[in-house]
């Protein structure tokens, strides 16, 4: 039979769209978590987790027995389960996560231009869009990992070890507050540490000015609000910003910045939504590029 009566067999499949961003989020997890230093990081949040813990349990054993052994040992620790132990915990934790995505996230961009992995992405099935919504949802993914999932564990935990309406009902909001705060911690830590590996070269010098920039950002506002006794311009500090929203949303008392929440919000949204109009920009540029 002649070549040309012959034909092609035709593919019946279908093209896969809207995941393809999983594979760069499946990449960047496969490089970071064999490293020894991401591993310290982890585990440094996870003994924070593990301390919580116990926490939790012993209080929960002092209110169920309070003439127990270890309810006399524990009785002068400040030990209550209420939602500023929720709000302490997050807070801590965001200064360990801080260290772990700036590890992970530091040369995710800056690297892949370095070593003209670019090309390699974009001669893919992989748009702009695709590539900026693996990196992000890698850092965030991490982020609420030892965030808000270890919080909501802890939250069962403590309804399973002091079952009761009166538990239930004390803790039934606890989760989305917890959602909510956990997502302020990471996802405006995570586009800052990728809006600097979209604008600088390496992973050395992104590092130094996320650490500086953050650092300037947490003290400069509060002390120069001091001397000049104007409270507005402590609305400059992102971290204390971020605090500030934590504390009304766990209805605490001692709230960090002496400004509504609201202008909290305002200034969080327009500082994440400028890093991410950065690191969208470097990437798409860099698609047209290539």
């Amino acid at each position: 039979m002649p070549i040309f009566d012959r034909s092609y067999r035709a593919y019946d499949g279908q093209l896969r769209t809207g995941l393809a961003w999983w594979v760069i989020v499946k990449q960047e997890m496969r490089v970071i978590f064999p490293t020894r230093s991401f591993l310290v990081l982890l585990g440094f949040c996870l003994a924070h987790v593990v301390l919580r813990l116990l926490q939790i349990v012993a209080f929960d054993i002092l209110a169920s027995n309070p003439e127990s052994s270890i309810a006399r040992l524990v009785r002068e620790f400040p030990l209550k389960v209420d939602s500023e132990l929720f709000y302490q915990f997050l807070t801590t934790q965001s200064f360990l996560l801080f260290g772990m995505i700036l590890y992970a996230g530091a040369g995710m961009i800056c690297d892949d231009v370095r070593n003209n992995l670019m090309e390699v992405y974009f001669s893919k099935p992989i748009t702009w869009v695709d590539y900026t919504l693996g990196k992000i949802l890698t850092l965030v993914l991490l982020g609420l990992g030892l965030s808000a999932a270890p919080a909501i564990l802890l939250v069962v935990l403590h309804n399973i070890l002091a079952p009761g309406w009166e538990t239930l009902e004390a803790t039934i909001e606890w989760p989305l507050a917890i959602s909510l705060y956990s997502c302020l911690i990471v996802v405006p830590c995570s586009l800052v540490v990728l809006a600097g590996s979209a604008l600088l070269k390496n992973q050395r010098d992104v590092t130094i000015s996320v650490v500086v920039l953050v650092i300037v950002s947490f003290v400069l506002p509060e002390s120069v609000s001091n001397i000049f006794d104007n409270t507005w311009i402590q609305i400059a500090s992102i971290p204390g910003s971020i605090f500030n929203i934590g504390a009304q949303l766990f209805s605490v008392d001692s709230e960090p910045l002496d400004l509504s929440p609201w202008h909290s919000v305002i200034v969080v949204i327009f500082i994440s939504l400028l890093f991410l109009g950065v690191i969208c920009r470097k990437v798409h540029r860099c698609e047209v590029e290539v």
